[in-house]
């Protein structure tokens, strides 16, 4: 009965074997092959196949498995592996038919079926590993060649000819595993695990993608074809698109824990982005964008990024993007009512879109460019309008008292760098920079600029932003005033040697501080000749001997518009004498009330020889102001200023404080003072325009109307209407520049 070979050793041999002898050991073959009983392999299938029912039945095995492992070795070793294997996938078979007649009973049952169908594929699944483990060396040497099943594949192969070849049952199977995914979509509660494990059976008996993937993948088109339509009608668009969030996370989840299957994630992720996002997205950009952006909800607004960037709609959101802000930015530029808060506004507006690109759409490149692109719509929608309030803006902050002091002058600089910001979208910045100089040289000839840093900071910016020759000009203006403060410290000394020009004007005990200027770097002024008083004239004249006795070859032009006085005036009623921070027109009309009481409107204007509207604005700042200001009577009163009125002394004057600034009116800009100055920049630029136009014709010798215009445009740094170009062609060959081909009228030709 035992095969093998028998060991023979002899204990006598061990004894007389001498130190250092290694012991002979011979292993020799049986004389003869051992020789089974004739009706062993009938015995031992009858065992094993007693064991295989027990498993099939659920009942206990009486042979150990230790025995019936040998038992199924030895008749493999014996060459009994065809007959064996051929035994037992009868026995199997048989029993898996009756498996499936017993589930095709069960079908009518609406709840327990499936839970039967899990069990029995449960079941099968364990009983099959049971016989794997007896019948292991089988498996191992006989079964896994070409043509013959492993023991598990014939378990397999089994229950799917046994059990899921009826029709009914798949059919059944089918039914009711979309049932459960439809239950566990609307958000029923289902039974743990179920849907799990028929879809790992589905899978594991390779039938999932023939039997069950294109019913699955309809009856989800249907679900959610019909969940998108009613939930985009029935939810904002921030509900919606954490609901497609929250359902895509829920659908891949859900498949990689029950499938696994790569081709059914993407074809089920391709249908959840179609009907969830794609059908719908357009819907939500027109109606809810603009609420999410207004609220700046940056959260739901990255979750509509994501949601759009998986469909490639980017660009409809880019689209969406730019529209609003440019309904949001030219409503703010066309409102002329409140341009005074223009610029604010545009900041604030850019400041709250600059966060949806950061926060929301990730600092992609595009969003990017988009806000610029939409910004710079906005800023030049309206001519160079905005570019003048940029520039006036920017003198409010630098004038504004709220700035002083260290810790202000950061948040002014912070201020500076957003209005550069918005700077960056003008493209009439020969507007801006007009005004600006402007505006600058108040600030420093008036001694009204916070910060001193603060500008030569933005001045710098805005020559890395424009080049040097946007700031030559501006920064001129500061030599200027640093020049200007070394010649007052020598005219101090000037004035402290005896005899000297300047020393008896000064006498008078007049103090003047000049600013001399370089013409070519500041604005231009009126020269009016007003009539000054004699202290201030000779004081003038002094002044001018010195410099010129420096600068022989130098001519000065005073320009009084911009100048200041410190006037001591005593009120009876006042407890002390008040000192009075005014405008030089504002001085030379109080000093006039020094000889009388009461004077007309006429005699002011004779004695001062003012220019009307400057007068006007003078007495009106004088007599119609604020009552702790109002230094002078107005007859009759009113709030306007007529020829006819006449002004007093205001002896009853009284102030709490010892020194008194009465508004200087002649730092508000005037209408008619920035039509001049943008009537000066439509001058430069008609001269930029002219360079353009000859530059480009000088090398090209020939060029037509259409593409003289376009190149010219690509040159110029403003924007410029083809009219305006049309009437400078049109000025260039009336002065003989260019002619107009004479076979060809559209084709312009330069004249050296």
């Amino acid at each position: 009965e035992y095969m093998g070979t028998l060991v023979k050793n002899s204990m006598a041999a061990w004894a007389r074997a001498k130190p250092g002898n290694k012991p002979k050991v011979k292993i020799v073959p049986f004389d003869k092959a051992p020789v089974t009983p004739d009706d062993w392999e009938a015995t031992s299938w009858a065992t094993l196949e007693r064991a295989v029912s027990a498993i099939h039945n659920h009942e206990v095995i009486a042979n150990s498995l230790n025995e019936l492992y040998s038992l199924a070795e030895s008749m493999v070793k014996l060459k009994m592996a065809d007959r064996l294997y051929g035994r037992l996938e009868a026995r199997c078979n048989e029993h898996v038919r009756a498996e499936g007649l017993a589930l095709l009973a069960k079908i009518a049952e609406p709840s327990g079926f499936l839970v039967a169908v899990d069990r029995s594929w449960a079941a099968h699944c364990e009983q099959v590993k049971r016989i794997r483990n007896i019948f292991l060396v089988l498996d191992q040497t006989h079964a896994n060649k070409p043509l013959i099943p492993g023991l598990w594949d014939m378990g397999l192969m089994h229950y799917r000819r046994h059990v899921l070849a009826h029709k009914d049952i798949s059919a059944r199977v089918v039914e009711g595993v979309l049932e459960l995914f439809a239950a566990e979509r609307r958000g029923d509660v289902v039974e743990a695990g179920l849907l799990q494990r028929l879809l790992r059976m589905l899978t594991d008996l390779r039938v999932y993608q023939e039997m069950m993937l294109e019913p699955f993948l309809s009856a989800t088109t249907e679900f959610f074809m019909e969940e998108a339509t009613r939930l985009a009608n029935e939810l904002d668009a921030a509900s919606y698109l954490a609901h497609v969030e929250r359902r895509l996370t829920q659908e891949l989840g859900r498949i990689a824990h029950c499938v696994d299957d790569s081709a059914t994630s993407k074809r089920l992720v391709g249908i959840l982005e179609e009907h969830l996002i794609s059908n719908q997205y357009r819907r939500l950009l027109g109606g809810g964008l603009e609420g999410l952006l207004d609220e700046g909800r940056h959260t739901d607004l990255g979750r509509c990024f994501s949601l759009l960037r998986r469909v490639r709609a980017l660009g409809e959101l880019r689209t969406a993007f730019i529209e609003y802000i440019k309904r949001r930015g030219l409503a703010l530029v066309n409102d002329t009512a409140n341009e005074e808060g223009l610029i604010e506004a545009l900041l604030t507006l850019r400041a709250r879109m600059d966060k949806c690109v950061e926060f929301a759409f990730g600092k992609v490149a595009d969003f990017t460019s988009a806000l610029k692109e939409a910004m710079t719509a906005v800023v030049n929608s309206r001519q160079d309008r905005p570019a003048e309030l940029l520039a006036k803006y920017v003198d409010a902050q630098l004038r504004s008292n709220a700035h002083r002091g260290a810790a202000a002058e950061e948040n002014l600089i912070a201020l500076l760098e957003a209005a550069l910001v918005l700077f960056r979208y003008v493209s009439g910045r020969d507007v801006f920079e007009a005004f600006y100089k402007k505006d600058l040289a108040k600030r420093l000839l008036l001694g009204s600029s916070v910060s001193f840093d603060a500008e030569k900071a933005l001045i710098l910016r805005l020559k890395q932003e424009c080049g040097a020759a946007f700031t030559t000009k501006l920064e001129g203006m500061f030599r200027d005033m640093e020049l200007s403060q070394e010649l007052a410290t020598k005219y101090d000394e000037e004035l402290r040697r005896p005899g000297s020009a300047a020393a008896v004007a000064a006498a008078s005990g007049l103090e003047m501080t000049t600013s001399v200027l370089t013409m070519g770097n500041w604005p231009t002024y009126p020269t009016a000749a007003v009539a000054l008083p004699r202290e201030l004239d000779a004081a003038q004249a002094a002044f001018e001997a010195f410099y010129l006795s420096k600068h022989t070859s130098r001519r000065l032009q005073w320009v009084p518009t911009l100048a200041t006085c410190t006037v001591r005036a005593v009120f009876p009623k006042a407890a002390f004498a008040v000192t009075l921070s005014v405008s030089l027109s504002q001085a030379l009309v109080l000093l006039l009330f020094n000889e009388r009481d009461e004077l007309t409107h006429a005699e002011i204007a004779a004695a001062t020889r003012l220019e009307a509207s400057e007068l006007e604005r003078t007495l009106l700042s004088l007599s119609c102001g604020k009552a702790d200001k109002r230094v002078l009577l107005k007859t009759p009163k009113s709030k306007n200023v007529a020829t006819t009125d006449t002004f007093a002394y205001n002896a009853a004057f009284t102030s709490e404080r010892r020194h008194l600034k009465i508004n200087q009116v002649q730092l508000k800009e005037t209408r008619e003072e920035a039509g001049v100055t943008s009537a000066k920049v439509m001058q430069d630029r008609q001269y930029q325009i002219d360079a353009a136009i000859v530059r480009v014709m000088k090398t090209r010798s020939r060029l037509t109307h259409q593409a003289l215009l376009q190149e010219v445009f690509q040159q110029l740094k403003f924007p410029v209407k083809s009219a305006d170009l049309k009437k400078r062609i049109e000025s260039l060959i009336d002065r003989e520049y260019l002619e107009r081909d004479a076979a060809d009228a559209a084709m312009y030709v330069y004249l050296a």
